[in-house]
Parts: C-alpha cells; sequence; structure tokens
C-alpha cells in the first residue's frame, strides 16, 4: 500500500476571487484573534505585541528585512459597575451584535477569553454579517465622498 493512498485525492479549481463578505469575515475573524491573543497575554501578566515585518532599502541599494514591534490597543474596557465590556470594531466603527448593542460585559479576564472565541465562532458562521455590511458601507461611502 503506498503512502500517497492514504490522502483523500480531489480535482479543485481555485476561485479568482472570493465574495466581498467572506474577505470581510477573514480580516474581523483576524482582528478578534489578535484581541484573543491580548487577551491571553493579560491573563499571563504580559503586553502582547506584534510583530512586523518591513522591508526597507537602504542608501546603497540594499534591501534590508527589519522587525518592527506594535503594542495592540485592547477592544474592551473596565465599565463603572466594574466588569469588562468588549466592543467588535470593524475599522473604527463598532459592530451591532444585537439591536442596538456594541458590546458585552464579561466579568473575568477568562470569562472574555471564552467570548472572543465565540465571537470568531459566530463571525465564521455569518451570524454577524448584517451589522459587518452596514458598517462597511458607511466606510466605503466614506472613502469614496473624499475621492470624488
Amino acid at each position: 500500500m503506498s503512502i500517497l493512498s492514504e490522502l483523500k485525492a480531489v480535482s479543485v479549481v481555485r476561485p479568482k476571487s472570493q465574495p466581498s463578505i467572506v474577505i470581510r469575515r477573514n480580516k474581523l475573524i483576524s482582528k478578534l484573534h489578535d484581541q484573543l491573543q491580548c487577551v491571553k497575554a493579560k491573563i499571563k501578566g504580559e503586553e502582547y505585541v506584534q510583530t512586523k515585518y518591513v522591508s526597507l532599502k537602504k542608501d546603497s541599494g540594499e534591501r534590508v528585512e527589519l522587525a518592527k514591534q506594535r503594542r495592540l490597543k485592547p477592544w474592551w474596557f473596565t465599565s463603572e459597575s466594574g466588569n469588562l465590556v468588549f466592543e467588535i470594531k470593524y475599522g473604527s466603527k463598532r459592530l451591532e451584535i444585537a439591536k442596538g448593542k456594541t458590546g458585552f460585559e464579561a466579568k473575568t479576564l477568562t470569562e472574555l477569553e471564552t467570548a472572543v472565541e465565540t465571537l470568531k465562532k459566530a463571525v465564521a458562521e455569518g451570524e454577524l454579517d448584517d451589522s459587518l455590511n452596514f458598517v462597511a458601507d458607511i466606510i466605503s461611502r466614506r472613502i469614496h465622498k473624499r475621492t470624488n
């Protein structure tokens, strides 16, 4: 028995482009993943720092790749009642989770961690698509207004 026979072979045609809602979902899931890493670091008592690699050109014309560190701003804050409040943001706008509500509360950081994981699953399933499309349309209208 060959080793390749253990794999499931399929014929696939890769799509040329994805629907805009899938791109928006993936972008939001990526940002939620960053926030989840931030929560996990906060639980450990550390500060989460993102590392981004940038390619720069020296005066001599040589290209050098540098690692830049960027601190991530958390999407949560402590409310007057002492609970943690987490708001989902797309661009600079807050997304509505439920009608008229843009955030949710958690009592502890571990509760916040499970809530962010649940949010990631909800976004992947398309439960926030209406709110995501609404905010993305507002942002795109603002961008197009500036360019015209």
